[in-house]
């Protein structure tokens, strides 16, 4: 819980408390060390780490282009390869825009440095001891201002600051209120054989990943889990869907329109999954698992149509939806710009493992006449899989009805009950697999980790 709350900014889903634990049960140093690199050197933490440079240097968070260059050259979980993250730092500092934004002028160019890096100004010592570099710089020397951000970077003042940052960081007291909350994990929720299959023969027969969700949503046990009540129900619905509690509105239009009963459930679930919001945040989400970016306003509009079943496909909506990113050469740029990285990135993005050399070859026969058509021709032989649809629907079962049950720490120092101490009551875990930068569920993206 620590782990993901100080790296990602996150709980961890039940999935990944149930995978965190397998890897951690070796028990000492080589378990925790192993986790600590998975979380750490994942692709959500580089992303964060990218983020919070570009915002730190140049106030602004960076464009798709640069989120995803920077967070594929940053060393990953079990890479002994890549940039490291000072190389990052002072590469953007060395820009013209970080430049410009100084003011323009070697003195203030390195006054900036200072001032972002060590949140001080320079001593006229450092002044005087980096005059080469200001003299380089106002001459116009294209490495200068690089090698002055590398200077400052090396520099005992920032490594101190930099190693004194983690241990307050990470070695910080928790509250007394958190320290004391114990959550038991209940048992990872998976679908019976039965309903998996019957689920498996609706997605061939033409029904779609809403309509499963909705059956899940809808289900007696959904029920049980948000107290067997009809206002439970409402909110459960609402925060696994759309990230947020229903407005007094939302809760009394829906106890008005539905039915407390079986049939009142599975229609709340299924208005809920056909609602707009709900679009937009799968847009949006799968924009950012295979692009590493928020889409543009016509990609929004585009996607809520493929969605709501605008365009012809033999496919559902949401494969369709998958099948077209897939299929730009955005996508294909930053699967490294190779049929194969393309191959071996898309099978990870979409079954949550690495392809075979076997599967690798076979879609690789194609790639001599490389096109869109070829993307989209591998994208679809993957989402068209059993495998791929059977995780989908495990993911769905894993994502919603999978729960904690915490209890509370009854001695809050103010006694005054509050955030905090609300914070322990029996809650619904929602999961996000597959999510690099937002915590929010993407039901076409849904995977289970094993």
């Amino acid at each position: 819980m620590r782990l993901y709350d100080d790296v990602l900014r996150r709980d961890p889903t039940p999935v990944e408390v149930a995978t965190a634990l397998a890897t951690l049960a070796g028990g000492g140093d080589a378990g925790r060390s192993v986790l600590a690199q998975e979380v750490v050197l994942g692709s959500e933490a580089r992303a964060i780490r990218v983020d919070n440079a570009f915002h730190t240097l140049l106030n602004r968070y960076p464009d798709s282009g640069e989120l995803a260059a920077w967070v594929h050259q940053l060393p990953g979980s079990g890479s002994t390869t890549g940039t490291l993250g000072t190389s990052m730092v002072a590469a953007i500092a060395a820009t013209s825009e970080f430049y410009t934004a100084a003011g323009d002028s070697p003195s203030a160019f390195m006054s900036k440095l200072y001032v972002d890096l060590l949140s001080r100004s320079p001593s006229s010592a450092e002044l005087a001891s980096s005059s080469v570099f200001s003299t380089e710089i106002g001459q116009g020397v294209a490495s200068a201002r690089l090698a002055a951000a590398n200077a400052v970077l090396s520099s005992s003042a920032f490594r101190t600051a930099e190693i004194t940052s983690f241990f307050e960081d990470y070695l910080h007291s928790t509250c007394r209120q958190l320290a004391a909350q114990e959550c038991t994990l209940s048992s990872v929720q998976t679908p019976a054989p039965g309903d998996l299959s019957t689920a498996l023969t609706s997605l061939t027969s033409g029904s779609t990943e809403e309509s499963i969700i909705a059956g899940v949503l809808g289900s007696p046990q959904y029920y049980q889990n948000h107290q067997s009540t009809q206002t439970g129900l409402i909110e459960g619905v609402y925060e696994d869907l759309l990230g947020r509690v229903p407005t007094d509105a939302e809760y009394n239009a829906a106890l008005n329109k539905y039915t407390n009963d079986a049939t009142g459930h599975m229609d709340f679930a299924t208005a809920m999954v056909s609602a707009l919001g709900y679009r937009d945040r799968i847009v949006s989400l799968d924009y950012q698992t295979l692009l590493l970016r928020a889409p543009y306003a016509s990609e929004t509009i585009t996607g809520e149509g493929v969605l709501g079943g605008g365009v012809p496909s033999l496919q559902t909506p949401d494969e369709t939806l998958l099948g077209t990113i897939l299929a730009t050469p955005e996508y294909y740029l930053d699967a490294g710009g190779t049929d194969t990285g393309f191959v071996a990135r898309t099978i990870d993005v979409l079954l949550a493992r690495q392809g075979t050399t076997a599967e690798e070859s076979a879609y690789l026969q194609g790639s001599a006449v490389h096109a869109a058509a070829w993307q989209m021709g591998v994208a679809d032989a993957i989402l068209d899989g059993s495998e791929y649809r059977t995780d989908f629907i495990r993911g769905a079962y894993e994502t919603y009805l999978t729960f904690s049950n915490c209890a509370t720490d009854t001695g809050s120092p103010q006694g005054n009950g509050g955030v905090l101490a609300s914070i322990g009551r029996t809650v619904m875990v929602g999961i996000v697999i597959g999510a690099l930068i937002i915590g929010i569920a993407v039901p076409t993206m849904l995977r289970r980790r094993s």
